[in-house]
């Protein structure tokens, strides 16, 4: 009998929240993780993100990135990065013009 051994994921360097104080502006967040090749799910208050105008996904060797174009207020909540084992999540504050009040 054999077994294989599942090397576990871990989070190296985990989202951190993000600040833009120029509306419309950018917004990266990062993460790295112990695996390389996979593949993740980035979510916004929970809800999953595609890949289009507003948002843009890079992955390269365990480093993730997602970048958000044109933030305004309504872009400021909690994002997500998600590997099936492990996740991480950071927050998006805008400043400025538009202010989104909680």
């Amino acid at each position: 009998m054999s077994y294989i051994s599942v090397e576990p994921i871990n989070v190296l360097r985990p989202l951190e929240d993000q600040t833009v104080n120029v509306i419309p502006g950018e917004a990266t967040f990062e993460c790295e993780i112990s695996k390389k090749n996979l593949t993740p799910e980035w979510k916004c208050a929970g809800k999953t993100l595609s890949a289009g105008d507003k948002y843009e996904m890079v992955s390269f060797n365990g480093t993730h990135k997602l970048i958000i174009k044109k933030v305004d207020g309504e872009d400021e909540n909690k994002y997500t990065v998600d590997f099936k084992d492990v996740s991480s999540t950071a927050k998006l504050i805008v400043k400025g013009n538009g202010d989104k009040f909680i």
